[in-house]
């Protein structure tokens, strides 16, 4: 089983080894999208941050913020949406969400937003996002869509919300059976369901639920710069827990690789 870690995973990470290798003496830019849906042929782009940072000290070199103007398709469904109401969250829901109508003075065309974000990136810096597939997803095919180069230019995608579901709460689970009461204490907040017999049945790794067990921050969701910032925060906390534990001999405890490896294979049938 042990020979999972050398897996390559998405072609994101080979996780032979502490992930957080690879940002040693490297540029690293996190970054976070807004959109009007979960579809990029149809939803676009409503917001955009980036803030390059050293791997090595964290310390910020940069950032990028652009809101985006609304498109014509965009203006038409919210206009169709007046007359015939959406199931669930509609357009017009999902802007006041991302307080959109408070803050996109100077908004720009989605393009030169994304132009501005790949021009943003170094050539071979490090990625950083929870969910990145999402995101990288929907900026390469809007960019696409709108006649323009995707990102491709990066390095090696970190992505926070992987690196919670197939390494921090398994690694977690295994100090908490060894007594570790910081464990405990992290994932009775990110437990969202129990057994009737009063085991974890669902844990959460959510950007918000992560950083209120983490940081205890639970301000500003659903804004790019301020999901960036917090994106960081829990890489930067990520960093210390994998540099305190990845090199014991936790990461060839039976149970913990067991752990991994369930959540790897739920990944890889999705």
């Amino acid at each position: 089983m042990n020979s999972v870690f050398n897996t390559t995973l998405e072609s994101y990470i080979p996780f032979g080894d502490n992930p957080f290798n690879m940002i040693k003496d490297k540029i690293v830019v996190a970054f976070d999208t807004e959109t009007t849906g979960f579809n990029p042929r149809i939803n676009q782009l409503t917001e955009i941050a980036a803030i390059a940072f050293e791997g090595n000290t964290f310390n910020e070199i940069g950032t990028y913020h652009t809101h985006v103007r609304l498109n014509d398709d965009t203006l038409a469904q919210i206009e169709k949406e007046r007359t015939q109401p959406a199931k669930g969250m509609n357009v017009v829901d999902i802007l006041k969400m991302t307080e959109y109508y408070n803050s996109s003075e100077g908004a720009v065309d989605e393009r030169e937003a994304i132009d501005g974000l790949s021009e943003f990136i170094e050539s071979k810096a490090i990625i950083v996002a929870h969910n990145a597939k999402f995101d990288l997803k929907m900026v390469n095919t809007r960019a696409r869509k709108l006649g323009t180069q995707p990102i491709r230019h990066h390095g090696k995608v970190l992505d926070t919300m992987l690196l919670s579901r197939e390494f921090f709460i398994p690694m977690s689970q295994e100090l908490e059976m060894d007594g570790d009461a910081e464990a405990k204490n992290v994932l009775d907040k990110l437990t969202h369901r129990w057994t009737k017999s009063d085991k974890r049945q669902k844990i959460s790794s959510k950007l918000g639920d992560l950083s209120a067990a983490l940081t205890g921050d639970i301000s500003n969701w659903h804004q790019a710069l301020d999901d960036t910032r917090t994106t960081m925060s829990i890489l930067k906390q990520f960093k210390e827990f994998f540099d305190k534990h990845f090199g014991s001999e936790l990461k060839y405890n039976h149970d913990f690789l067991r752990r991994y490896n369930r959540a790897y294979q739920q990944r890889k049938r999705k």
